[in-house]
């Protein structure tokens, strides 16, 4: 898929120590690609996971300015920078299961997110990304993750967020995860009131259903997202 998108883009690509790089020729587009982890061929579920890094990096470059970057495994699984300063991270969750609830109230992939945040936050003076996402391939329909849904579109508010957190919390246990949940819930409600205001859920998302959307933004021909 990625080499049809980008090489009518005029592409320069280059492998150092396990790493691909990307870097968009001039033309009629803004931003850059900056890197995209080598694939592993061996790991169909892992696979599928950095190849939906890659189709969000492309849909975020078909929207970008021309003073932004966007890069993959970077500071996040994906992000957006202008010059030195994050614009925006995102966690990409994937899973080749499609009825697994990835943001379940207790799971890895919700409280890992947010330790990941919060821990970054601590080693940038205490500043948060301007935006957060996590998108994920799977409808999300867990109240946590539904609360966080909501604070985007005014259904839901932050504190509520950080309740349903600290409730779930309370449910102690010795799986690994306790360990990851009380390390988030040990900041303050302040703290994960602002973390939780500026998450944003995309799930469901479909790279298929956005060709269109993302060869217009890379204006390409779209004829060209099918082969």
């Amino acid at each position: 898929m990625l080499p049809a998108i980008v090489e009518p883009l005029g592409v320069d690509a280059r492998m150092e120590q396990n790493i691909y790089y990307y870097q968009l020729a001039d033309g009629p587009l803004g931003g850059t690609l900056a890197s995209a982890q080598k694939l592993n061929n061996t790991a169909a579920p892992q696979m599928a996971g950095y190849i939906l890094q890659l189709e969000r990096a492309l849909f975020h470059l078909g929207k970008a300015q021309a003073d932004v970057s966007i890069a993959v495994e970077h500071v996040d699984d994906v992000s957006v920078t202008r010059g030195r300063q994050t614009l925006l991270q995102e966690q990409d969750k994937n899973s080749v299961n499609l009825d697994t609830e990835i943001l379940g109230n207790r799971s890895k992939a919700l409280w890992r997110t947010l330790q990941i945040w919060l821990t970054q936050r601590q080693n940038a003076d205490g500043a948060f990304c301007e935006r957060y996402l996590i998108v994920t391939n799977t409808p999300v329909n867990t109240p946590i993750a539904a609360l966080m849904k909501g604070v985007a579109s005014g259904l839901s508010q932050p504190p509520e967020v950080v309740s349903a957190l600290r409730a779930a919390g309370k449910s102690k246990s010795k799986a690994k995860i306790q360990q990851i949940i009380d390390e988030v819930l040990a900041f303050d409600d302040e703290v994960l009131t602002e973390l939780v205001s500026r998450i944003e859920i995309i799930d469901h998302f479909d790279a298929s259903r956005s060709r269109r959307e993302i060869a217009n933004g890379l204006a390409i021909d779209p004829e060209l997202m099918q082969k």
